[in-house]
């Protein structure tokens, strides 16, 4: 294997050197995540021509399918890192229509002349004591400006066991040993221990002990979680006992390796994380392992054996073996917190809760802070499923009183991105913002360079909860490629869900269900019950779009069976929305009602306000349809006060699509067009545009009735550009037919009939017979 590039590369006042992968700008260290690195090391090596984009992404991300903006955001890092930018392009100039070419002067020298004195920056501040806006702020530079790094102290990946036995018997050991050894090396305050919980994802997304994976991986570990060393391990028989092999694989490549003989699996695990201690120079003390493991070997065993069901999220195995534990253990540790987890899943929120507490109340914070935040976090992910928003908050903000006090970064990491769900839940978007700057945070200080596609995920959401519509595709971009890079199939369908739902924010939805389908087949794939409940729901409400009714209430009343089947409360007010929706397009008033008013208590019961307006307007559309006209103009009204005071753009925007309509019904048809015009204009501004093809299709007809051609015309020519749907081609037509066209409106009525399906209505039947009367 060839070694490092030896060279410096000097380009206007600035120093790349290509052996230690570190940029300086006038002499100071600019840090660059890897990839914005590789990119400008491509440019710089092809600098002779323009690069088109392509050529750049097969360079760059080798292997991956990535989206234009993932370029166009790792460009626009670059020229910030040199400090170039889209106005002067003096060292990357944009090629428009092709890509890309480096253009500042290149100067080369060896790389060991490079001066080496610039100092990295470090944290002492904690987290949890940084203003938000301060937080917000050093965040955003992190994010672009972390330098590359390791954390203090070692952190260790252990990896499953490949169980080379030959026996299936021991095939619980693949992830029992590795549990195991896990709990042990955490136990000492001196090592880091990357989760189990992402470990087993990871190998299993990329089939690690099929494979056999080792170095290969370690770079990936290191990007993704922040690991330092990775453990990896082999389990064979030996004259009828055991022997475990295994090698602890440090930053730079090196093995360290051993071996030891056992009669019990679980002595094993014990016996390699002491082996490890040796290795990384540290000492145990006798206690904390102690709280690890037990002195009966046959407790050792089933817990060993419950948590590597439990890893596999296969709970109910993992249950009554984590009680047996339980039930013969004399003090409240791990087997508690890993039984509270699986009850949790498996919807048992009362006696996950009581467990949780009671961890929370035996362990020892000064030895056990990280059990005790992990119960923390639990817990308060239990109190924010069931609704519980407030004990969810104060939960979420005891862990981090602690995770902060003993400098738990990845703790910290996770309780501020779960605040930051909470928030946005509750709509205070400020605060979810804040809150994942804050994690972003804690994960860079950790080491962590592939930031996690969790992070990016809830700051797309925030970003489309906003309206900033093109932020939120750059981060499902970010996302994809952190869990594509990962293996992580899960979190890759959730993204590709999440990009239906923005395609239907933008009025593109043919684009969206294409990307909900593909969605739906990997949730499917990996048997992933609780996922296919989400996209099943985006596709009921996609279903009601395209007017195919039938189908949305199926998958609507199986979003909702699988919601309540997990105790999700947020899911399933949604669900029964859509459910509502489908009702209603199917012509069951009195079904669709009973819907909107139990999900309406459902988001009551979990202080949604926002998506609780949203679902009061639901009513009123239901008023509306009856000819209750009076009801439910005052109805929309207090919807679009309460809105407006609490500052949420989407109800308030329907609102006044809803107001346009009644006045519209109530042949008020000047203060209907000013309703219409200015949903529009607010849909603009914020971004929130999934309800614009339907307003300006209610305006164009408006026009159209009061004979204004010349006011019609400017709204079809954005209708023409849209996706076509029933109800714009039956205004296409429309207008065609006034105009004189009579062949051109049979043409778009007859296709307007075959994608409405059962929306097609006997008023829509008698328009296309005059058309074609007049043929």
């Amino acid at each position: 294997m060839s070694g490092p590039d030896p060279r410096r590369v000097r380009f206007a006042d600035c120093e790349l050197d290509l052996a230690t992968r570190q940029l300086r700008q006038n002499g100071e260290q600019v840090a660059l995540q890897p990839r914005v690195f590789d990119l400008l090391v491509f440019l710089i090596e092809n600098r002779d021509r323009a690069v088109d984009k392509d050529a750049i992404q097969d360079a760059v991300w080798s292997g991956m399918v990535v989206t234009e903006t993932a370029l166009t955001r790792a460009i626009m890092k670059a020229r910030r890192a040199v400090g170039d930018d889209a106005d002067r392009q003096s060292v990357i100039r944009t090629v428009h229509g092709h890509g890309y070419q480096f253009v500042a002067s290149v100067h080369d020298e060896p790389a060991d002349q490079a001066d080496t004195g610039a100092k990295r920056p470090r944290f002492g501040t904690p987290l949890f004591a940084i203003g938000t806006a301060a937080a917000l702020a050093v965040a955003l530079l992190l994010f672009w400006f972390w330098p590359d790094g390791v954390p203090d102290r070692a952190r260790i990946a252990v990896m499953p066991v490949v169980n080379a036995t030959g026996d299936p018997e021991f095939a619980w050991a693949t992830y029992g040993v590795m549990g195991l050894a896990n709990d042990l090396l955490r136990a000492d305050r001196v090592v880091d221990v990357v989760p189990a919980s992402s470990v087993v994802r990871y190998a299993e997304n990329n089939a690690w002990t099929e494979r056999g994976g080792a170095e290969n991986d370690t770079a990936t570990l290191g990007r993704a979680f922040g690991a330092t060393h990775v453990l990896v391990s082999e389990l064979q028989k030996q004259a009828g006992s055991l022997r475990l092999s295994y090698a602890l694989i440090g930053p730079d490549g090196y093995r360290s390796e051993s071996t030891m003989v056992a009669s019990e699996p679980a002595e094993l695990a014990r016996g390699m994380a002491r082996g490890v201690d040796n290795l990384l120079r540290t000492r145990r003390r006798a206690a904390e392992e102690a709280s690890a493991t037990a002195a009966d070997p046959f407790i050792n065993e089933a817990y060993a054996r419950g948590l590597s069901f439990a890893l596999e999220g296969r709970c109910t195995d993992a249950l009554p073996l984590l009680e047996i534990v339980r039930s013969r253990s004399e003090r409240i540790g791990n087997a508690d917190l890993e039984w509270a987890e699986c009850a949790r899943i498996k919807g048992m929120s009362d006696s996950a809760e009581a467990a949780y507490l009671a961890v929370v109340a035996a362990a020892d914070a000064r030895t056990e802070a990280t059990l005790i935040a992990r119960a923390y976090n639990g817990l308060g992910s239990l109190y924010n499923d069931t609704g519980r928003l407030d004990e969810a908050e104060k939960t979420f903000y005891a862990g981090l009183e602690l995770t902060t006090e003993h400098r738990d970064r990845e703790g910290q990491g996770r309780l501020f991105n779960n605040l930051s769900i909470l928030a946005r839940d509750r709509g205070d978007l400020a605060a979810a913002r804040d809150y994942v700057a804050r994690s972003v945070l804690a994960y860079r200080e950790l080491g962590v360079e592939l930031l996690a596609g969790q992070l990016h995920s809830a700051m797309a959401n925030i970003a489309m909860s906003e309206g900033r519509l093109g932020d939120a595709e750059g981060h499902l971009d970010d996302a994809l490629v952190s869990f594509r890079e990962l293996g992580d199939r899960r979190n890759e369908a959730m993204m590709l869900n999440n990009y239906g739902y923005l395609r239907r924010l933008e009025g593109r939805f043919e684009d969206a269900e294409p990307l909900h389908l593909e969605s739906l087949a990997i949730r499917r794939d990996i048997g992933d019950r609780v996922g296919q409940g989400r996209i099943l729901g985006m596709l009921s409400t996609l279903y009601v779009r395209k007017g195919r009714y039938a189908d949305a209430r199926d998958a609507a009343a199986e979003a909702v069976a699988i919601a309540r089947e997990a105790d999700d409360s947020l899911f399933t007010a949604t669900g029964l929305a859509q459910l509502a929706a489908a009702e209603r397009g199917l012509g069951k008033t009195a079904a669709a009602r009973e819907a909107l008013q139990a999900s309406r208590a459902a988001f009551l019961s979990i202080e949604d306000a926002s998506r609780a307006l949203q679902v009061d307007l639901r009513l009123a559309e239901l008023m509306i349809d009856e000819g209750d006209l009076a009801a439910a103009s005052a109805l929309i009204g207090e919807v679009r006060t309460e809105a407006r005071r609490h500052g949420f753009n989407e109800p308030a925007i329907e609102a006044l699509d809803y107001a346009g309509d009644v006045a519209l019904r109530q042949n008020q048809l000047a203060e209907a067009r000013q309703y219409y015009e200015e949903a529009i204009d607010e849909m603009d501004a914020s971004g929130f545009t999934s309800r614009k093809t339907d307003v300006v299709t209610k305006l164009a007809n408006l026009h159209l009735d009061l004979g204004d051609m010349t006011a019609a015309e400017p709204l079809l020519g954005y209708l023409v550009e849209q996706d076509s749907e029933p109800a714009t081609l039956k205004v296409e037509a429309r207008y065609a037919f006034v105009s004189g066209d009579s062949v051109r409106a049979v043409e778009l009525m007859e296709s307007a009939k075959a994608e409405a399906g059962a929306g097609w209505s006997a008023a829509d039947e008698r328009a296309l017979a005059s058309y074609r009367t007049e043929e």
